[in-house]
């Protein structure tokens, strides 16, 4: 299987190449909710993750750097091109309608990224859930839902959410405390899909023998099981690197 990519190649993987590139290893999904400021994320080093939106500010509190990195909101990604764009992460995951943006479509120097195609409807929560994404990712209303889609076509087995509170009632809305951005969306997510479109996922890969685990510290996530972050960290063996 091949190695994750340090620096992006001309040509980037093609989704066939990268369908079971992973088969029956575990990664982390990480969030970007406050929880994740009580986690110790430089345990996460030598393990495969994906990161999330503006995920990379966590580098300043020890998360490693991102092995896979999705960004699945157009208007998000239009307010912060620059910043994104400049941020030192590895293999992109863009949904096409980020792509489509005049933002990326229009740069010069736009960053290489994987364009993946989505189905506005029906949704995640309708029982819908891309395990092929040539198949198009379905809607689940969160990122996260995107990056669970993309691990599962990877082949992961284990796949373990981290800093997902799915939780915007308190003064901070993400890890990093909130922005103008962040602060105009509060209530923009339909929690009662997102949960539903979690319980979706997690019968798929069930149904496949996989697991999808929530380790999030505490948040409203309850429709998946639970684990100990650092019970799950202890378990798990680094990969060697290559």
């Amino acid at each position: 299987m091949p190695p994750v990519p340090e620096t992006l190649a001309a040509a980037l993987p093609s989704l066939e190449s990268l369908h079971g590139c992973h088969h029956g290893e575990a990664c982390f999904i990480v969030g970007n909710g406050p929880s994740l400021g009580r986690m110790r994320l430089a345990a996460l080093e030598g393990h495969l993750f994906f990161g999330v939106n503006r995920g990379y500010l966590a580098y300043a509190a020890g998360l490693p750097r991102i092995p896979y990195y999705v960004f699945v909101d157009p208007t998000g990604y239009s307010t912060l091109a620059a910043e994104v764009r400049a941020a030192d992460v590895g293999l992109r995951f863009y949904r096409s309608d980020v792509c489509a943006t005049p933002a990326y479509a229009g740069a010069p120097d736009r960053e290489d990224a994987i364009e993946l195609a989505f189905h506005p409807s029906p949704c995640m929560d309708e029982g819908h859930f891309a395990t092929r994404l040539e198949q198009g990712l379905s809607r689940g209303f969160t990122v996260v839902t995107d990056a669970v889609q993309i691990a599962y076509h990877m082949g992961f087995a284990e796949v373990y959410l981290v800093g997902c509170d799915l939780s915007y009632t308190g003064a901070a809305t993400h890890f990093y405390s909130t922005g103008r951005y962040e602060e105009s969306r509060r209530h923009d997510m339909p929690m009662a899909r997102v949960f539903r479109a979690f319980e979706t996922a997690r019968r798929i890969f069930e149904a496949d023998g996989r697991r999808l685990v929530n380790v999030t510290a505490g948040g409203a996530l309850d429709t998946l099981p639970r684990e100990d972050f650092e019970i799950v960290i202890a378990r798990l063996r680094p990969r060697r690197r290559r």
